[in-house]
């Protein structure tokens, strides 16, 4: 809970602090003359198009290191995700262990992982028992 509201601080911040950035720039552009505001104007534009192409590249990466971790497979990923304590890494070198428990109810099918799961879920049709079977006939 802490963690959202200092996010939400920091945004609103960080907002107040661009449209105040944004109107001071505009006051001084108009007060230096057209001609200077335009040369500044264009030195502004090269710096915020460098660090439009280096916060790019930083997603690339991050995006390809994220794939190069990832499982090949949905079998793989099913398998992993069902061993108990599987030690592995995240993106950015950190060990994590994956720990998923299903417990109670009786499932028939394919199971969904996620965190801890209890209770009766049956997350499809179950197949007839063999009484409901001999009733249809």
């Amino acid at each position: 809970m802490r963690g959202r509201v200092l996010t939400r601080v920091l945004t609103w911040a960080g907002g107040i602090a661009a449209l105040g950035a944004g109107t001071a720039l505009a006051v001084y552009l108009s007060s230096v003359g057209l001609e200077k505001a335009d040369k500044l104007a264009s030195v502004i534009g090269l710096f915020v198009g460098l660090a439009g192409l280096a916060v790019g590249v930083w997603g690339l990466l991050l995006t390809h290191r994220q794939e190069a971790h990832a499982p090949t497979s949905g079998a793989a990923t099913a398998a992993t995700a069902a061993t108990a304590g599987t030690t592995g890494t995240t993106g950015s070198g950190v060990r994590t262990t994956i720990h998923n428990e299903i417990s109670g109810g009786t499932f028939h099918g394919p199971v969904i992982q996620g965190r801890t799961i209890t209770g009766p879920v049956v997350p499809g049709r179950r197949p007839a028992t063999p009484d409901e079977r001999a009733g249809k006939d």
